[in-house]
């Protein structure tokens, strides 16, 4: 199939703990973050390459961005049924819809990581 039969985290659900976790999708050890938004290039637990391809880094963008929308569509259908003000709402949402994409990035970029090694698109590093 892909890299993700070589690995110790074989089923999707343990690629998606690894990835919620910020652990390597590979091994499930190594984190993915040296500090709030750098990632590691290899994993320091079994070598495997986390860097991403040309263009690859949109996916966890889009990710993201799905979310929040979703998220925020049903925030504010729960301000609209609770009888918030149109300005009260609006701030809110405003509020909501800057701050999870910043609290969520580590997140679903790992999550975005973890499905692109499902698919094979992440080569081991090499020495």
């Amino acid at each position: 199939m892909g890299q993700a039969d070589e690995g110790s985290l074989g089923h999707l659900g343990a690629l998606w703990n690894a990835g919620v976790r910020l652990r390597c999708p590979a091994c499930g050890r190594g984190a993915l973050f040296e500090q709030w938004i750098s990632a590691r290039d290899t994993c320091a637990a079994c070598g495997q390459a986390l860097r991403m391809g040309n263009g690859d880094f949109t996916g966890g963008v889009y990710l993201n961005y799905g979310i929040t929308g979703l998220l925020g569509f049903l925030l504010f259908l729960q301000l609209e049924h609770a009888g918030y003000s149109e300005g009260q709402e609006i701030a809110v949402l405003i509020a909501f819809v800057t701050l999870l994409p910043l609290v969520t990035y580590r997140h679903t970029r790992a999550v975005f990581l973890a499905m692109l090694y499902r698919a094979g698109s992440l080569h081991h590093a090499t020495p």
